[in-house]
């Protein structure tokens, strides 16, 4: 075998590897914002959180981890919208945040 053969075989089991643990974060992602804007009481749009920054950090224990970043959006009105953002190091949720917003009052219900 070639080296270039070498690599692809043992590469490939690490991009599988990668990917995997990538779609488990992100269904994480999209599980904890739908939560954070239910406990809010704001509606989570269009289901989705996408990638927004991508690096190497330790997670809460110490142990470095792929640190990524998520953004999503939210309505209190369905006429605007608000950003929401979600920090994981592995599927370890770091921080969370969302854009301030108007509480509305029953009077702002159209």
């Amino acid at each position: 075998m070639q080296l270039t053969e070498l690599l692809i075989i043992f590469s490939l089991p690490l991009v599988v590897w990668f990917w995997i643990d990538s779609s488990k974060t992100i269904e994480s992602a999209r599980v904890a914002a739908f939560k954070m804007c239910k406990k809010n009481n704001v509606q989570f749009l269009d289901d989705s959180v996408h990638q927004i920054k991508f690096s190497m950090g330790k997670n809460s224990y110490g142990q470095l981890k792929f640190v990524r970043t998520y953004a999503f959006e939210f309505t209190n009105n369905e006429h605007q919208r608000y950003k929401g953002e979600l920090v994981f190091a592995g599927c370890q949720l770091l921080s969370s945040q969302m854009d301030a917003y108007r509480i509305l009052s029953t009077d702002d219900v159209v």
